[in-house]
Order: C-alpha cells, then structure tokens, then sequence
C-alpha cells in the first residue's frame, strides 16, 4: 500500500500476522493493539518512512527482520519484558539508539546491522550476542560486553569502521579485554581487534593460540604485527590498507585462507619454519618482495602468493612437500613448477627437465624474462599459464616434446616473436593464440 500514511487499531486485543506492512513505503506512523505480546516477523520490513512508534508494554519478543529497512526509525523505547530481539530485527533501519533494558538476554544474528547506533548499553542479563550483530555500523564507536555474556558469535563486530575500545566486565566468566582488544578469558583466543584502533604496531600476547577469523580484517592503522599464535583463523588481517611488516614467529602452525589477502602495502611476511598448512589465497595481492617456505610445511595451495606481482625470490623450501630452486618454487620432487617470482630479475630461464606440469598463473606478469625455454618433459601447460609478460620474446620446446590442452597457455604477451617446437597440433595452435610466428623443429 504505497500510499498508506497511517494505522490505528482500536480494539486491544487485534492479532498481526507477518509481513502486514510490508514495503508499505509512505507509512509513518502506527498504534499498534494495546495487547499484543510480540511483534510478527517482518511486520514493517522496508516501512523506510516509519518514524513514529511506542511498542505496547506486553511486548516481549521482536522478532525476525520486524524492523528491517526502517531508515526514518531514529530510536525506539523497548518494553521493561522485551527478552528477546530476533534476527535482522532492525538491520539497515535509521536507528541512531536504542537502550536495553535489564530483561534482555538474546541478540539474534545481524539484529542491529548496518544502522547508525554509536554507543550501545547492554544490560548486564545478555547471554549471547550473535553472528553479525553489528556488521557494518560504522558509528559505533566503543562496546561493553555485560558479565553475563556466555556467547559471541564471530564476526559480530565485522566492518565496525569507528569502533575504538571493547570493554568486558571483570565479572564476566568468559571474556575479557586488553588495551581494548577482545579475549576470552584466559586471553588463549584474540576474539576481535578494534578496526579504529590507531596503534601502528602489535605484539599479539604469548598466551594467545587462535587469531579468531576476521579479528583485523579492514583496520588501516597497523603497520606491524608479531604473533606466535598456533593458528590464525581465516580473513583475520584481511585488506588491512596500512600493513607494512609481519613477524610470524616460531610457535605458529597454520595460517588460514585469504589471512592477509589484499594488505596492498604489505611487503615483508617473516614466515617460521614452524609452520605446517597455508590457507588458499593467503598472501595473495599483497606486495611481498620475499616469501620463505617453511621446512614443515605440508599443505600450501598453489593460490597462496596469487598475483604478488612484486616477489623477486622464495627462499627455504627444505621440506618434503616443497622446494625451491634459484628462488622459483615446485612442489617437493620438482615435478611441477608452481610459481616464478614476477621480480625475478633473470632475462632467460630454463625449466628444469624433472617438470612436468606448471601451474595457472606460474608465469604471471613475470617483468624482465625474455625467453622462456622447456625441457623435453613438459606434459601440460594450463590456460594463461604464461600471461602479462610484457618484455617475453620467445619460447622455446625441446624437440620430442608433447603436450596436452596447451593451445591457451600463453596470454597478452605483446613482445613475443616466435614459439619454437615441433610441428605438433597444440604447439600450433599455441602460436596462432598467441600471435606469434611458429618455427617448427
């Protein structure tokens, strides 16, 4: 009902039932049924007029997105019996603040998402805060977690942009906080990092064994970090815009997936021999000029240094899993080149007879090759495998070689003259894809 400015119920005892008012957009004011015990899910979903309502003195319960979208809703006074506040309730809604009163124990998932709220009293009876409670409410400046929290579930304070300082009562049995930063209490997790937390740098405590996932993921104010935590969850330090330098230190043995993906000026990773598994994507899009490969590493997806187009050398490589060799890393029996630095400053290289198998993107915006030469025992070269190499000439196959599903390897290489090889249907095809001139063997 588009048009539908106002609703008053006369009889106290009239039942809703969800989704009544929904997208009712010119809706701005409501008296509800003076005996109503709960509001219905998504009763004024997308009512981005609603700016006027008292909830009836029975309510205790708001439930699933039952506010959501409200952009005019600037406050709202909670009943003394509201318990409970359902999932999405007020997400993306004006509301700027709301206070809790001591009765409320749960805070469903995404509850105040995405609103303008800067300071947020919680009574001191909340027993969980969930899953994404304050995503994105870039206001909010300073939380205090009440003594009787039992549960936070992750990424429940994600994208909070001002968030400055995380206070927990010294009573709270779970959790407890240092300089700001959240724990739990015996300071063995670190739950959450405040992204407006100025610090240039940060020693996480020795205590600590988990870096909880997404715990620093968007702060712009850190350069350095130094941890020993056994495990750094996935996302945890993710586009941090101002991350220069990181000390993983002995102790650490598994950094998650996308852990410092787009640090966009992160350029020195110390990594310890300590560690075992690296998660896909890692370090990818960052700006590391170096990358050393631990001695116990076991697991590494092939993703992890994807697009460092400013790695001149791996180093280590002494495990069994992976080697490196002259800076350029394979897997550990050399039977699959996994990635060439694309800062290596060698004009010519040869890939070693015992390879057998490159990997997507292994020759990625490499800058100062400019020849490219496979031994006989090439089998197989994925498409764009060899892309973006503005100063590559030529590539060269040994005779005998043969290939399969290689007529796409090679992308967007504009100086590239000639590919050398027998006169074989893939090598053809390669050079006809690549626009380079084919000189059989």
């Amino acid at each position: 009902c588009d048009d539908l400015l106002s609703v008053k119920f006369n009889g106290t005892g009239t039942k809703l039932g969800d989704s009544i008012f929904r997208n009712c957009t010119s809706l701005r004011k409501v008296s509800l049924p003076g005996k109503m015990k709960y509001i219905p899910e998504k009763l004024f979903y997308g009512c981005e007029k609603l700016n006027k309502l008292t909830l009836p003195k029975q309510v205790s319960f708001i439930k699933a997105s039952s506010f959501r979208g409200c952009k005019a809703l600037k406050s709202i006074h909670l009943t003394k019996k509201v318990y409970a506040i359902g999932d999405s309730a007020f997400r993306e809604s004006g509301l700027k603040s709301i206070k809790l009163n001591k009765h409320v124990q749960f805070i469903g998932n995404s509850a105040f998402a995405s609103t303008g709220i800067r300071n947020l009293n919680m009574g001191e009876n909340v027993l969980y805060i969930g899953n994404n409670v304050f995503a994105d409410c870039s206001r909010l400046r300073k939380i205090y977690i009440p003594a009787n929290v039992k549960g936070i579930n992750s990424n429940a304070f994600n994208n909070c942009s001002s968030l400055r300082s995380i206070r927990v009562a010294s009573a709270n049995k779970h959790y407890s906080a240092k300089n700001g930063v959240l724990y739990n209490k015996d300071m063995t997790k670190l739950i959450q990092y405040p992204l407006h937390k100025t610090n240039r740098t940060f020693r996480v405590p020795a205590s600590v064994t988990y870096i909880r996932s997404d715990s620093f993921n968007g702060n712009n104010y850190l350069r350095e970090l130094t941890t020993s935590a056994a495990k750094i969850g996935n996302h945890a330090f993710q586009q941090m815009g101002n991350l220069r330098t990181v000390h993983i230190n002995k102790g650490t043995q598994k950094i998650g997936s996308y852990a410092f993906q787009a640090c966009s000026k992160l350029t020195r990773a110390d990594i310890a021999d300590s560690v075992k598994n690296i998660g896909d994507y890692a370090f990818s899009e960052t700006k590391i000029r170096e990358a050393h490969i631990p001695s116990q590493l076991k697991v590494m997806n092939e993703s992890v240094f994807y697009r460092c187009n400013h790695l001149s050398a791996f180093t280590g490589g002494h495990g069994k899993k992976f080697s490196v060799k002259d800076g350029v890393l394979y897997n550990g029996s050399m039977t699959k080149l996994i990635q060439y630095p694309s800062k290596k400053k060698a004009k010519t290289f040869n890939v070693p007879r015992s390879v057998k198998k490159v990997s997507y993107d292994a020759f990625y915006r490499v800058t100062n090759l400019t020849k490219l030469y496979f031994e006989k025992g090439i089998q197989k070269l994925p498409y764009g495998c060899i892309s973006r190499l503005n100063n590559l000439k030529s590539i060269v196959f040994a005779s005998g070689t043969k290939l399969k599903n290689a007529q796409s390897a090679v992308n967007d290489c504009p100086k590239l003259a000639v590919i050398v090889g027998p006169n074989g249907y893939q090598i053809r095809w390669m050079a006809y894809n690549a626009h380079a001139t084919l000189i059989t063997l």
